[in-house]
């Protein structure tokens, strides 16, 4: 038995405005760390890419860096996190092998807890 087409017409409005609403719900409330970037220990980073393989926000970059040690000449990677396009998921960081990548508070966030909050320009202004 076929649906009358109005009926499936409105069935895949209704589907679609629910997606809208879950598909904005989790953009702003699932990413874990709404109000932080990620930085980037270049110390500890060994250049693997986990890093830039998991950014689903392309916020992450491999600049090549040449060593000089003794009397060879080496070429490795470093990830360099790309603040404007990070949204705080935490990935990268999860992705990491050698732990090199934390979370920092974005300027205007501060802690509340254990979730990161802005921070009320309003509060501070007497009326």
């Amino acid at each position: 038995m076929s649906l009358v087409p109005s009926l499936r017409s409105r069935m895949k409005k209704d589907a679609k405005d629910r997606f809208t609403k879950a598909a904005r719900y989790r953009l702003t409330s699932f990413i874990r760390g709404r109000g932080t970037t990620a930085i980037v220990e270049p110390d500890v980073c060994i250049g693997c890419g986990h890093c830039f393989d998991n950014c689903a926000f392309e916020a992450i970059a491999l600049e090549d860096v040449h060593l000089h040690v003794m009397e060879h000449d080496y070429a490795t990677r470093k990830a360099i996190i790309l603040t404007e396009d990070c949204v705080g998921c935490e990935k990268c960081a999860v992705a990491c092998p050698v732990d090199a990548i934390d979370m920092i508070l974005k300027e205007g966030f501060r802690w509340e807890g254990n979730k990161t909050v802005p921070i009320s320009t309003e509060a501070g202004k007497s009326g």
